[in-house]
């Protein structure tokens, strides 16, 4: 019983990694866009965090676009653009490679977490 209690406890604090929401990673694509991905704590139900890019073209304001919303914890990400910068292929904690096309801009929403550069 102990063994299991052991082996929960290592996985909520190694993989799950509760209460962390924050910045995950940032950049900036030739074209000049301010790409910001965050992490929101979405509590124990099983979907536990929200993973979210926004984007802000050069004068523009921030518009969201859909990540994850049953991610486990994203320690970093990668992002990497082409040449013109109007695209962005990004892989996260959870290894899956998604593009986003930097060009469409949603309704305005500005991220919860920025860098200081950025704010």
């Amino acid at each position: 019983m102990e063994a299991a209690l052991i082996m929960i406890s290592c996985l909520i604090a190694f993989v799950i990694k509760p209460y962390q929401s924050g910045l995950v990673d940032h950049a900036r694509s030739p074209s000049g866009t301010d790409c910001v991905v965050t992490q929101e704590w979405n509590g124990w139900t099983g979907e536990f965090y929200t993973v979210e890019l926004y984007t802000r073209m050069p004068g523009g304001r921030w518009s969201p676009h859909y990540v994850d919303h049953e991610a486990t914890h994203w320690s970093g990400c990668e992002m990497k653009f082409d040449a013109g910068g109007t695209r962005l292929t990004m892989t996260g904690g959870d290894k899956v490679e998604r593009i986003f096309d930097l060009t469409v801009q949603g309704q305005e929403k500005k991220p919860p977490f920025l860098p200081p550069g950025m704010k």
